[in-house]
């Protein structure tokens, strides 16, 4: 496993531990807003979220013909090395969640490029007072691994990729509820790139645990579907706590 920037081993090797001890993923569907696109007609979008002592654990899954299109080009060997916080990164393909701040109106927001980018912003309202949040420890890209379902792993058509972030304690609120969400866009250069003769508004598309309103818009606190409550409760029942 190859890790990002420096940063410290502890992160992988706790979630080594925990698929080890036979962790299974609570993985959650995506619904796309509307209709797709005909070039991503076939893609689809599981997620999950696994809290842990000292973050979370946020894992995607996307397959399909059109995932690598979305997508710089990745080998099926490596991945990003020395990612960075970066704004704007909504603007391409962003791996993303939301997280609500108990009996308030506060919340947070996660973005993740699949080039190993993250950024991690604290909002007082909806899209009100966003402020960069600083972490002691950044983000970690723990796994981007794609799963072939051809001997030739060129044919990305019928493909599936696997990403896995660690996101590290965030704030001083307690956190309440969870959204799950992401954007896919045409990559500059990606393989298959001929969707880049297409215009691009026409072929972004938005995803989400839930929808709320006539417009994509993950900010909408009524789309934040995951009660962080029952998620800790369901990782204790895996794990119980012996005196």
């Amino acid at each position: 496993m190859v890790h990002g920037r420096g940063a410290p081993l502890a992160a992988g090797a706790q979630k080594e531990k925990e698929l080890a001890r036979g962790v299974s993923l609570n993985w959650r569907p995506l619904k796309a807003f509307h209709s797709l696109p005909r070039e991503w007609a076939e893609v689809t979008i599981d997620a999950a979220l696994t809290p842990s002592a000292d973050g979370f654990y946020l894992s995607f899954r996307l397959a399909g013909e059109g995932v690598a299109a979305c997508l710089p080009a990745l080998s099926e060997h490596s991945m990003p090395i020395g990612g960075q916080r970066r704004d704007e990164l909504w603007k391409q393909t962003c791996l993303e969640a939301f997280f609500g701040v108990r009996g308030q109106t506060a919340y947070y927001e996660f973005n993740a490029s699949p080039e190993g980018d993250w950024a991690l912003y604290r909002f007082d309202g909806y899209r009100t007072q966003m402020t960069a949040v600083a972490l002691s420890r950044p983000p970690e890209l723990l796994r981007q691994q794609w799963q072939f379902n051809s001997v030739d792993s060129a044919a990305s058509k019928a493909s599936t990729l696997l990403i896995e972030w660690w996101i590290p304690t965030f704030g001083a609120e307690a956190l309440s509820d969870v959204s799950i969400t992401a954007v896919l866009a045409p990559w500059p250069r990606a393989p298959h790139s001929d969707l880049a003769a297409k215009p691009e508004r026409q072929l972004i598309s938005y995803w989400a645990l839930e929808h709320a309103g006539s417009v994509p818009d993950f900010h909408r606190r009524e789309s934040f579907v995951i009660a962080l409550d029952d998620a800790i409760a369901a990782l204790s029942d895996a794990h119980p706590v012996h005196p």
